[in-house]
């Protein structure tokens, strides 16, 4: 591998890589610039690491059977691949509870690029109990129609941004998101959406999120703010 830093990451790929639901092109753009950015390839070995203790995080149950028969019947019957983000998008906002231990889960495995097969969930304590927890965020008056989540390890020493319905900015503004603590806000990274309005945040966090009592994001700069000048669009408290 030759060593050197590319001055455009793919560390916001290689999740969907280690997935294996990149597009051939993209993949074989993500394989070229691992082979000459050090820090791109530190990140993606420490994916593939956590990898191996995913699937013991949550002992392995047997599914109900028409539940089986459903997964069954979907995946023969609809082979049309779907990107990444059209399916966390389904699977993150549609309703139900079963549904929502399902997302939870599955964000999560993409924190640590594995697949979490879906036959090891069984209930929201089994998921508790493996140590992680989620905080839903609300949308403003400014944009009411916004959702997000947070999901985090119980310790809170990692987490996860997930918004949805957030609307497309200019090129010179991002969203950011803000790590609120008696008054005091600390950024927690910064992002953008597409025209579908989606994104997912791997949280930058000087502190435990526990110990933080909610969380905001606003509209900001290219490349963030030292503090909120913005528009917040969602806000979320423990």
């Amino acid at each position: 591998m030759v060593t050197g830093v590319n001055e455009e990451h793919v560390i916001n790929e290689i999740p969907a890589y280690e997935l294996g639901i990149l597009e051939t092109q993209e993949a074989a753009l993500v394989v070229k610039h691992l082979e000459s950015c050090t820090s791109c390839y530190i990140e993606w070995q420490a994916y593939r690491r956590l990898t191996a203790s995913l699937a013991s995080l949550i002992p392995p149950v047997d599914p109900p059977q028409h539940v089986k028969a459903q997964l069954i019947s979907r995946t023969v019957h609809k082979a049309v691949r779907q990107t990444f983000l059209q399916t966390l998008h389904r699977l993150i906002f549609s309703p139900g509870a079963a549904v929502r231990i399902a997302v939870v889960v599955f964000i999560l495995t993409l924190f640590f690029s594995n697949i979490l097969l879906w036959n090891r969930v069984n209930t929201l304590s089994h998921l508790q109990a493996s140590g992680f927890s989620s905080l839903a965020l609300s949308g403003t008056p400014a944009n009411p129609h916004a959702e997000g989540m947070i999901v985090y390890t119980a310790g809170g020493e990692y987490g996860l941004l997930v918004v949805n319905q957030l609307k497309e900015l200019p090129p010179d503004f991002q969203y950011q998101l803000w790590l609120i603590r008696d008054g005091i806000r600390t950024s927690g990274g910064v992002f953008s959406v597409g025209k579908d309005g989606y994104a997912v945040l791997r949280i930058e966090t000087p502190d435990l999120l526990t110990h933080y009592e909610g969380f905001g994001v606003t509209i900001e700069p290219a490349g963030g703010s030292a503090g909120p000048t913005g528009e917040r669009v969602l806000a979320g408290q423990f």
